[in-house]
């Protein structure tokens, strides 16, 4: 009963937290490589429009987007096709994409569907000359007034909102990975900025809205040519392709993706280098699902250890996913829709376009193509990605920042052995038991070699009329007989007493049961 009870907590838990069957993502995707008007101190950002393209690739597979990032040309070729939907990151063009989500989602509610919504913005963020913090656009801002009339007001079931602004503290590396031409970075305090952002007067007044915001005290953040993207965007969205899936539900929550990011930054031992993850999910729902992996598509499919340190790259050279797992749990990633290439402790494989999930024991993995270094990147190679994840780090970090984590299923617990044994428990050692079953060999071949002899004996006997010759034949008989029944009767004791010493067989039940199998019996035989 109490498991019955259990089962359907759980599956009323999965119900709360994961959109209907029926339910559709609606995201805008902003990104902005440009420094805002009379702030001081900034440089122009590389990979905000990569950022953006990523972010449109991904929530793509999802549902609708509105793409709001100028593409330069090395990001055109990175992520055909997008270049050609995308629109400049204006106030004007922003708010239209809001009006088209807010009546998509007028419609849906209309129709008895709940849905969701994504706002993912990269780029920079300062203050006003006031003190108002605001995300740059193009040719205008985004304050925070402004971002929670606009996006927290719209009538979703959930709305995500992701701000990579972080990362505006330092660049590292140029565009397209010539490390030749890398920059030291450059510190600037933006975490007051995005603090601020996430916590809006009224956020109590939209407890659907959660954040993932890449700020913390004290820390910068980082872009890194070696990717091609700020580095909490690549984490982030290395998390919700799969592998931060703990507990291996099928869906992706905030706390998940908190500790995957923790765990990826835990080796990077220069601070400059640290992006960190504030995430804080819905009021209404503290387990509610960012996405569900099963609707990413094609997945590649294993254990945590089976992959361990791992990293996969497109076709067309994007960093896809990076991660390090460890543990025996199932674990699914999302492919890329093309060719991609998995890096794994093994080797690199080559998947091509997947049309269903693809198995890690099935790849052939050879020698992996090499990759320059450069100089400020080194921390990130040594550092990042080095940590593991697994349930471990997970529990720990969830109750080290007082989550509400994901609900994972105890290991299985196999209760006290009932065992049933055939005489004394008490260890034994089989030596003495060999050596006196040897002697008990060498008796019994003593006794035949007499008993020959006897038979012999007796035959000389009957064959003579000589007295003197029947009377040593008898002679021999009676000694030969008697050496015979002597052995034998060595050669019993001794088998016998080997029998009596040597360690009993033992036959052992156990009886358990886990939470996700049911229960078990099993049966085993041990000396």
């Amino acid at each position: 009963m109490r498991r019955s009870l259990l089962a359907i907590a759980m599956l009323g838990l999965v119900a709360l937290s994961s959109p209907p069957a029926d339910a559709k993502t609606y995201s805008v995707v902003v990104g902005h490589n440009g420094v805002p008007p009379g702030v001081e101190g900034l440089r122009e950002l590389q990979y905000a429009d990569d950022d953006a393209a990523r972010w449109a690739d991904f929530l793509g597979r999802l549902g609708p987007v509105h793409l709001l990032t100028v593409l330069d040309a090395d990001s055109q070729r990175a992520h055909p096709g997008l270049a050609g939907t995308a629109l400049p990151p204006t106030a004007d063009h922003l708010a239209r994409a809001v009006a088209s989500v807010r009546a998509a989602l007028q419609a849906d509610a209309a129709a008895g569907k709940q849905s969701q919504v994504f706002f993912v913005y990269s780029g920079h963020g300062a203050h006003t000359a006031s003190g108002e913090p605001f995300l740059a656009l193009h040719g205008g801002e985004l304050h925070r007034d402004a971002l929670y009339a606009q996006i927290a007001a719209l009538p979703a079931r959930y709305t995500h909102i992701v701000v990579d602004a972080c990362h505006a503290a330092a660049i590292v590396g140029a565009r397209g990975g010539f490390f030749d031409a890398e920059r030291e970075a450059e510190h600037v305090d933006t975490t007051q900025v995005l603090d601020e952002l996430a916590r809006p007067p009224d956020l109590s007044a939209h407890p659907h809205v959660g954040v993932l915001l890449s700020a913390a005290a004290g820390e910068s953040s980082h872009e890194w040519s070696e990717i091609r993207a700020g580095v909490f965007t690549h984490e982030v969205l290395s998390a919700l392709m799969g592998p931060a899936d703990i507990n291996a539900d099928g869906g992706i929550e905030y706390s998940e993706v908190a500790a995957y990011v923790a765990a990826a930054n835990r080796e990077v031992d220069d601070p400059r280098a640290v992006p960190t993850v504030v995430a804080r999910p819905p009021a209404l729902n503290a387990r509610a699902r960012l996405v569900d992996v099963a609707a990413l598509g094609p997945a590649l499919t294993g254990t945590a250890t089976q992959l361990g340190r791992f990293s996969v790259e497109t076709g067309t050279s994007v960093r896809y996913a990076d991660g390090h797992l460890v543990g025996d749990y199932p674990v699914r990633i999302a492919l890329p829709h093309g060719r991609s290439y998995l890096r794994i402790a093994a080797g690199e494989a080559v998947i091509e376009a997947p049309k269903q999930d693809v198995a890690v024991a099935s790849l052939s993995a050879g020698s992996p193509r090499g990759t320059p270094r450069g100089s400020v990147d080194a921390a990130f190679r040594r550092g990042l990605f080095a940590a593991t994840y697994g349930r471990d780090y997970y529990r720990g970090y969830v109750d080290a920042h007082g989550l509400i984590g994901a609900e994972i299923a105890p290991e299985p617990v196999v209760q006290p052995e009932i065992v049933s044994t055939a005489g004394a428990p008490r260890r034994r050692s089989v030596v003495p038991a060999v050596v006196l079953w040897s002697t008990a060999g060498a008796a019994t071949a003593a006794g035949i070699v007499s008993t020959l002899a006897a038979t012999r004996a007796r035959r000389d006997f009957h064959a003579t009329d000589i007295q003197r010759e029947a009377f040593e034949a008898a002679d021999r008989f009676d000694k030969n007989r008697n050496r015979a029944i002597a052995f034998y009767g060595i050669g019993l004791v001794t088998a016998v007493s080997g029998a009596l010493i040597f360690p009993r067989q033992r036959a052992t039940v156990s009886v358990g049961w886990g939470n996700d199998h049911g229960a078990f019996v099993s049966f085993s035989n041990s000396w």
